[in-house]
């Protein structure tokens, strides 16, 4: 099979979840004997940029290159991941007129939220997926500009409202159960949407994590791996540390970087416990994670998926996280962890935080997660059921019309 992949990388300078997945399957894809060609677009200009040059809209550019890259590579199937701001819907209607099926990975909520993750004023918000967009016009969820929200807000009604996009992409893919629901709520076609949960590698087991309590002198590890802001729970991390000193010895671990790094590293500049690794590596995640007794993913904004917590249960290592999006999912088919509601606040974690580290089932949730990874999460077996998705799609008739009725060129 011939596959070519495209997304739109964002900022080249602080890589995503989706980058990272997106690099991922392609290589699980050629283990799996596809021939796969790549195309990652990382604008400099980021989406005011864009939008100032309309191309949120519509881009010639964009339809050029994937028409371009059709005809160089002549893929049977084309799989998009992020498609805003550099790529945008020209990019499909360049498939379509290739007679190429087209696949996409929903990663995100930017077809149904003009924030892009359910978050607005440090919270779960869903104001505008049975809308029109236009409460984040009026709260300025992108960028804090109005005229960036409301030509996002347009583009979604153009894409969604009058089916464009439906017409246009073949399959969709949500990474959870909750993305699903969320889309179709929006008004996706359920049919048109398959869940498959983003696969991750399964490292050799090693060494159960110590169980009772911790004694003095022997601190337990807790880690934390992602970017560094409000949405990923800096506002419970930056507490936690203050919060346990009373309680149990714990060195807390932090790898990543963002815009509330630096707060962080001031906040915690006196704090023998806190050890800050910067951005490490997907190489080093796996060892950064194994290492630890307990990572926590205290997102406040719900997370389409919770890589860091999946990464952690094929690790053997047991989550809390923020019963939110599809953190909150993972954890309750998995029972690899513990959940708590962000809304609870930091000393909610910090009372669960104690619990699992001096109680004693932290082998046993440990354990539910590692097999839970290993059966669910193993990337060479969500490759598989990738490939079934793609067969899938080929097999349907590929004779479209486009919005002017015309049909698709072979």
């Amino acid at each position: 099979m011939n596959i070519l992949l495209m997304h739109n990388g964002g900022d080249a300078g602080l890589p995503s979840g989706e980058t990272v997945v997106f690099n991922a399957e392609a290589a699980a894809l050629r283990r799996a004997g596809c021939t796969v060609h790549q195309h990652l677009a990382t604008g400099e200009s980021g989406l005011s940029g864009k939008i100032r040059k309309a191309n949120v809209f519509w881009s010639r550019s964009s339809w050029r290159t994937t028409r371009d890259l059709i005809r160089t590579h002549r893929p049977d199937l084309v799989h998009f991941h992020g498609v805003l701001p550099d790529l945008t819907i020209s990019a499909f209607a360049a498939c379509r007129d290739a007679g190429v099926p087209v696949v996409q990975t929903l990663h995100n909520y930017r077809w149904i939220c003009v924030e892009g993750g359910l978050f607005r004023d440090s919270a779960f918000c869903d104001d505008c997926v049975c809308g029109n967009g236009w409460q984040g016009v009026r709260k300025r969820c992108s960028r804090g500009s109005t005229v960036v929200s409301s030509l996002l807000a347009m583009n979604n009604r153009f894409a969604r409202k009058q089916g464009r996009l439906f017409s246009l992409v073949d399959r969709f893919v949500a990474v959870s159960q909750f993305v699903k629901d969320q889309h179709v709520r929006g008004g996706f076609p359920a049919g048109q949407i398959t869940v498959k949960y983003n696969g991750v590698s399964i490292p050799p087991p090693v060494e159960p994590p110590r169980n009772g309590q911790f004694v003095s002198g022997d601190a337990a590890v807790v880690s934390f791996v992602g970017r560094l802001d409000v949405a990923k729970g800096t506002s419970i991390l930056g507490q936690l540390p203050d919060l346990m000193k009373s309680r149990c010895p714990v060195q807390f671990k932090i790898a990543g970087a963002g815009p509330d790094e630096q707060m962080l590293r001031d906040r915690f500049a006196s704090h023998s416990n806190v050890e800050f690794s910067g951005r490490i590596s997907p190489d080093s995640v796996t060892e950064f994670l194994q290492s630890s007794d307990c990572v926590i993913v205290p997102s406040i904004v719900p997370e389409s998926f919770g890589l860091v917590a999946a990464e952690a249960m094929a690790c053997g290592t047991p989550v809390l996280a923020s019963k939110i999006g599809g953190l909150a999912e993972l954890l309750s088919a998995s029972g690899a962890g513990w959940a708590v509601e962000p809304t609870a606040g930091p000393a909610a974690f910090a009372d669960t935080l104690h619990e699992i580290l001096t109680g004693k089932s932290r082998i046993e949730k440990a354990r539910r997660g590692r097999t839970f990874a290993e059966s669910k999460l193993d990337i060479e077996k969500t490759t598989c059921d990738l490939l079934e998705i793609y067969k899938s799609v080929m097999s349907r008739p590929t004779d479209k019309t486009d919005l002017t009725g015309r049909k698709a060129k072979a």
